[in-house]
């Protein structure tokens, strides 16, 4: 990798940063980064700031070299159908030859971020922020099925690297032959939408019984859009148990001479579960930490996480048969855990 940053004071108010990155990689390529960002201080309580990113993930090693597995699983081939004018009801199911698994032919996930923030100091020792954020993350890896990859030939689109569908001669112009073998698996074709915002707020206080100083910061989600595939639909999954709509996080810290005492905790709002009369519950988790100064340049630190035994949101759904599925954990850490 390669990185190079710089930095322009325009004036003394206006500032210019600017800065790339080159990876390398010898299993899927190589990615270049670069981001942009403007700051701007018209005075010294007050802050404007704006960057626009581009960033990547490299595809892992499970998703670029997992082993091959064979199957024989049924679907429906709409595209010879509608070429020989049969309705999709009436379309015939059948089984195919077909492997997935890891895919060597994957590229990285790409994301153009932009944030957009105030920070401000209206009174001594308190800061007030606020950013407004845009994540676009493409090229996405997800697996994709037989019927999806069915779908994006059907529609005329390339498909994704990797991937294939192997059919015998046309039946006759215009009508595709028979499908002989399908090769799935791994594949860049999802999209990820997420805009949001950020409010923070900073107080420190200095006392003759010591040192306070208190966070405040609340995130939301506006929108949280997954598209499974070029062309789909895109889905909003605010409000899901991968999606909380928002986290409001407090910290409150005390400090003098060699003693320190933190407290730090979160909060996330309850969320949809797996099953439309089910809802995983709201958490809140409390942490609470001591911290004593030696004079021999040790620091001892006593702690209690999950102060208040709070058990982690279960999203309770059931099967059809009544038995307890639950155990997908959205947050928290083992109770009463020290």
């Amino acid at each position: 990798a390669v990185f190079g940053e710089i930095q322009l004071p325009i004036t003394e108010e206006l500032e210019v940063r600017a800065a790339v990155r080159y990876d390398d990689y010898s299993d899927f390529g190589n990615e270049t980064s670069p981001q942009m960002a403007i700051l701007y201080r018209p005075m010294d309580e007050l802050l404007f700031r704006a960057s626009f990113g581009e960033g990547f993930k490299a595809p892992d090693l499970t998703s670029l070299n997992s082993a091959q597995a064979e199957s024989f699983n049924n679907i429906t081939d709409f595209e010879q159908c509608a070429a020989q004018g049969i309705a999709d009801d009436d379309c015939p199911t059948f089984q195919v030859r077909n492997l997935s698994g890891g895919n060597p032919d994957l590229e990285a996930e790409t994301a153009d971020t932009f944030n957009f923030g105030v920070v401000a100091e209206p009174v001594e020792n308190l800061t007030l922020s606020l950013d407004i954020w845009s994540t676009e993350l493409k090229n996405a890896i997800s697996q994709i099925s037989l019927q999806q990859l069915l779908s994006l030939q059907q529609a005329g689109s390339p498909l994704p690297s990797g991937t294939s569908i192997n059919r015998a001669a046309d039946i006759s112009p215009g009508v595709p032959g028979r499908i002989l073998f399908i090769q799935t698996g791994f594949a860049n074709v999802a999209t990820l939408e997420v805009n949001g915002f950020d409010l923070k707020a900073n107080y420190s206080l200095e006392t003759e019984m010591g040192r306070f100083r208190f966070g405040l910061q609340h995130s939301n989600i506006d929108e949280y859009i997954f598209t499974s595939l070029p062309g789909a639909e895109g889905t909003d999954l605010i409000g899901t148990r991968a999606a909380p709509e928002y986290r409001t996080s407090f910290q409150a810290n005390w400090s003098m001479d060699d003693h320190t005492v933190a407290l730090d905790s979160y909060y996330i709002p309850a969320t949809d579960g797996s099953t439309d009369d089910i809802d995983v519950p709201a958490f809140t988790n409390i942490n609470l930490t001591y911290v004593y100064n030696t004079s021999w340049d040790a620091d001892i630190t006593f702690g209690i996480r999950n102060l208040a035994d709070k058990d982690p949101s279960i999203d309770d759904a059931e099967d059809a048969n009544g038995n307890d599925e639950g155990d997908m954990t959205i947050t928290g850490t083992p109770s009463g855990e020290t």
